[in-house]
């Protein structure tokens, strides 16, 4: 199955950002903000499938474009999460909000990538290089701010 990656949030214009492989992700591997929940995310579709794009009236009278799942139902999102700083590495996920043949096959597809790449610690997978972070001291957690009680151990 051939899949694209777009790019999700909400934007000036209508021109969605599609890139066509995972190694073309910008800034994979890199955390751009300090919490995993606000890092840059993608819908994951087959490379068919229309993108659907809504239309969000703003207060200040302009009109912003949202690409998210609520338009796309045949999706799976995708954040890589990776590092943030030299001591803090922020998780990744998959999720979908549908249950369509299109995200449940894209999702088991990502699924699958993913546990033969990755090795299982409590309810994450996380690479060999990951693990190597790890042992040299740096945090495996969901936001650079939360208590390292809420950190992965492995």
């Amino acid at each position: 199955m051939q899949i694209k990656y777009i790019r999700t949030g909400l934007f000036k214009s209508n021109s969605p950002e599609v890139i066509e492989s995972k190694e073309k992700l910008p800034s994979l591997g890199i955390a751009e903000k300090e919490s995993a929940i606000n890092c840059t995310s993608f819908l994951v579709m087959k490379r068919e499938t229309k993108i659907l794009i809504r239309s969000v009236n703003q207060i200040d009278g302009t009109t912003r474009y949202a690409i998210d799942q609520k338009e796309n139902p045949e999706s799976v999102q995708f954040q890589p999460g990776g590092l943030y700083s030299p001591e803090v590495f922020l998780h990744g996920r998959i999720a979908t909000i549908w249950s369509t043949a299109g995200s449940t096959s894209i999702y088991r597809i990502l699924q699958q990538d993913i546990k033969m790449r990755y090795t299982k610690a409590k309810a994450y997978f996380v690479s060999k290089a990951c693990i190597q972070l790890y042992q040299k001291g740096v945090r495996l957690t969901d936001a650079a701010q939360s208590p390292r009680e809420g950190d992965l151990e492995i």
